[in-house]
């Protein structure tokens, strides 16, 4: 899916209010020229069931255009026919619709019939009644349209109410998906949810029980940790990539890019804004994202209501500027989708590794840095809570241990397994606990300290230092010493049945996702250093550019490359037995890829 999620240009948010067809068919012709296949689409609350309380002791209280409301399954016949216009439109055009069904919450402003408002949106049984009337006329309504591709519960419903516990986000999110399925169970449920977490009041694996897809919506300037740099620098451009595998891979699920943008001229001008798109795309889809959806269709600066006249950032997010003409980002989107589109739909990457994330530590900011390193590192990784089956994988990483609770005796005993009957783990430490640490890193600790200090070491021939707020003061029981300080022994490997232990003593995927600029830091030797031992049968020879590695057959490979080198080339050699069968979007000279765009397409035939 590549495309946008749509407010007609002439009104945004009011647009049922101001309905125009005129604008609806423009609009949305103007979208599909420039190679838009999916657009996702907010029926506005309170304008499709404008249902009001007279406030009588009358039984029929509830009027809607004056008519007395006896049932909560209605809808306004005036929107219906509005918005099955839209439709007829995006199928006479062959796009696939997104409807985000309970809108709700927009871009800052708050949306329901005037009666509910004031209301707790997501625990009042009242509430929940009209909401889920709603969804059953809604989708009853137009669930035979052949355009509409997946419902959702709404856009960002976890941001409807920010005073609920975790039981009420789930009671409301069971409610809402049963109504959805109740009326129209042959389509997928998306998530349509912002900023999810693997623990809290809305999580991953809670959404991923009652939806079919998960959704990020990485905006930088609303995600911890990722505006620290310019957008067009590789961890910027990998945001949207690395918190789609955090959410597929803990969810078990495919995930979409289902809104994301710039925020505006002030984060990055029109000029550059392309190159942005072009590298969040092409990263996103190549480590296996359903898709891309800009936020959004049409800039509304013209607009004078709330939220337009009062929030900055919500004025100039278009492909299309408020004149009609198309942006810089509009044609860099038709070329990446043409582009993209020669080498047909790849399998997922091949992980490399896998990543378990535990309690007592940012979830977030501990993927974000593990993601990133492995990017540098050339690998690809994906992740899996401690209380989750631990997956098949010849290499593991447990980063950033911290808390008091520590690992789980089950995790724990598993990863040996994994480790005595061959496979290698990688510990980072947060000041977290472990149980058998002696017997499963060869070392033995003399002490421990709390002092925040930086550690500097050598691995891989380079010098790297982190910062570290815990320190382990470490010596070999067993295990070989493969950088040490004053303190005692930083990072290290032991062996242990058939495979390998290396621990490092600091937090560096923590403190790599806390720098600014950290793919000059170096940290990602430690990576480079652990999986070496796994072979590719092209190896990029650069920690600017990000490559995965899809299998095509057991004799081919696809590797798909973005670049973020600045000579726009980089070096590689190929495993033992390889060649090159087909190259795209690149030139090969001497050993080196001359890249034609952002990204380049190498299909290999290997031993």
């Amino acid at each position: 899916m590549a495309g946008c999620n749509y407010w007609a240009s002439n009104a945004g948010m009011l647009m049922w209010r101001h309905f125009d067809k005129k604008v609806v068919e423009n609009d949305l012709k103007l979208l599909a020229s420039f190679g838009t296949d999916t657009i996702r689409v907010f029926p506005l609350w309170c304008d499709f069931q404008p249902v009001d309380d007279t406030f009588t002791r009358a039984p029929t209280r509830m009027r809607m255009h004056g008519a007395p409301v006896t049932r909560k399954d209605v809808i306004d016949e005036k929107q219906a026919e509005n918005f099955s216009f839209l439709l007829d439109t995006a199928e006479k055009l062959g796009l696939r619709v997104i409807v985000a069904l309970l809108t709700g919450w927009m871009s800052g402003r708050l949306f329901a019939p005037a009666f509910l408002l004031g209301k707790n949106l997501l625990t009042d049984p009242e509430a929940i009644v009209w909401e889920c009337g709603f969804i059953k006329a809604f989708v009853s309504r137009f669930k035979d349209r052949k355009c509409i591709t997946a419902w959702e519960p709404g856009n960002e419903c976890n941001c409807l109410d920010y005073s609920v516990n975790a039981v009420q986000a789930e009671h409301w999110l069971m409610c809402i998906t049963n109504a959805i399925r109740a009326a129209d169970a042959t389509r997928p449920v998306y998530a349509g949810m912002h900023s999810l977490t693997c623990e809290g009041t809305w999580s991953i694996p809670v959404s991923a029980q009652y939806t079919d897809m998960q959704t990020t919506h990485p905006y930088p300037l609303f995600t911890p940790f990722c505006q620290t740099e310019q957008l067009t620098s590789m961890r910027a451009a990998l945001h949207a990539a690395a918190e789609s595998v955090y959410y597929a891979s803990v969810a078990r699920q495919k995930c979409l890019v289902e809104e994301i943008g710039t925020l505006g001229p002030m984060m990055i001008g029109e000029k550059y804004a392309p190159e942005y798109l072009e590298k969040a795309f092409t990263t996103s889809l190549q480590y296996g994202a359903a898709g891309f959806l800009w936020w959004c269709a049409f800039d509304q600066d013209r607009l004078d209501f709330a939220p337009y006249d009062a929030i900055t950032v919500e004025r100039n997010l278009g492909l299309v500027y408020s004149d009609g003409s198309p942006k810089p980002v509009l044609y860099r989107l038709k070329e990446v989708k043409e582009r993209l589109r020669e080498t047909g739909e790849l399998p997922p990457p091949d992980v490399h590794a896998a990543v378990i994330l535990s309690n007592g530590q940012d979830d977030w900011q501990t993927a974000y840095g593990a993601f990133v390193l492995a990017a540098q590192a050339g690998y690809t990784v994906a992740f899996s809570r401690e209380e989750q089956e631990l997956p098949e994988s010849e290499y593991y990483i447990l980063p950033c241990i911290a808390g008091t609770n520590g690992i789980p005796k089950t995790l724990l005993s598993a990863l040996k397994a994994r480790v005595n009957a061959g496979a290698k783990l990688l510990v980072t430490y947060d000041g977290g606990q472990i149980g058998d640490f002696e017997s499963l890193t060869g070392l033995c600790v003399k002490g421990r300290t709390a002092q925040d200090k930086t550690v500097s070491f050598c691995v891989g021939g380079k010098t790297v230092s982190l910062r570290a707020r815990y320190s382990l003061l470490c010596e070999s029981a067993g295990a070989a010493s493969l950088a040490e300080n004053g303190d005692g022994v930083l990072f290290s490997r032991n062996k242990l049945g058939k495979g390998e232990v290396y621990f490092l003593n600091a937090p560096l995927e923590c403190v790599y996702t806390q720098m600014h600029e950290p793919c000059e830091s170096g940290l990602h030797a430690v990576y480079a250093e652990f999986l070496r031992g796994i072979e590719r049968p092209l190896q990029v020879l650069s920690d600017r550019c990000a490559a995965t590695y899809h299998k095509l057959s057991d004799r081919e490979t696809a590797v798909f490359i973005t670049s973020f080198e600045e000579r726009g080339s980089a070096a590689f050699v190929l495993q033992e037995g390889s060649r090159i069968r087909e190259s795209k979007f690149c030139k090969i000279e001497k050993g080196r890829i001359v890249f034609e765009s952002a990204a380049a397409y190498i299909a290999v035939e290997h031993k």
